[in-house]
Order: structure tokens, then sequence, then C-alpha cells
């Protein structure tokens, strides 16, 4: 097996596990959320699940760039699709888990989050 037939081969498997990962790091952000409905205002919980959701940022974060990496220079998006990767912008995300967070918060001082400070 050449190279260039080795790489081709694994193309649609890394694709199918950074879709797997954006649907975890999602999972995870939900979770997230139920758990900050139920913790009041346990300092450490909150601390716990605030490094959470600094992790699944970075991790949102790598992901774009594999995102970016991988797009065709004429970003093709039918066929990133056809090949089951799910687009993502990490500004959407950002501006999602804000909103989400305001929700959970009761609206409280999000916009750093969303500029992704």
């Amino acid at each position: 097996m050449t190279a260039a037939t080795q790489q081709s081969s694994t193309k649609p498997a890394r694709m199918r596990l950074v879709a797997r990962l954006w649907t975890t790091a999602e999972r995870q952000v939900a979770e997230v959320e139920t758990r900050l409905k139920a913790i009041g205002d346990d300092p450490s919980a909150l601390e716990r699940e605030a490094k959470t959701l600094a992790i699944i940022t970075r991790t949102v974060r790598d992901l774009v760039a594999i995102d970016a990496e991988r797009k065709p220079a004429a970003k093709d998006k039918t066929k990133d699709v056809e090949n089951g990767a799910d687009p993502r912008s990490l500004d959407e995300f950002r501006a999602s888990l804000a909103a989400r967070l305001a929700e959970l918060g009761g609206g409280g001082n999000n916009a750093s989050l969303s500029r992704g400070a």
C-alpha cells in the first residue's frame, strides 16, 4: 500500500472521528448545564465545572483547526457533508455556549464567553 493510498483510506475514518468528537463535546456541554442547575452556590463544584468547560473549549478550538486543515481551497461544503463531516464555527459554538450559560445563570455577565475571552 502506497502512502497516498493509505492516507486516502484513513481520511474518512478521521472525518468520522472528528464528527464523533463534536458530538461528544456537545453532549458534555449539556451534561455541564445539567450539573450547574443542581449545584447552586458550591464554589468547588462551580470551579470544577468551569475547568470542564475550559477543556471542552480547547477541544472545540482544536476541532475547528482540524476542520480548517482538511477543507479544500474551494471549500466544497457539499462534499464535506457527504463525507460525514459536520462543519462548525468556533464563534457559533461560543455564542451558543454563552446563551446556554446565560439561561442557567439568570443572564449574568457572559459577554466575555461569546468573545472567546
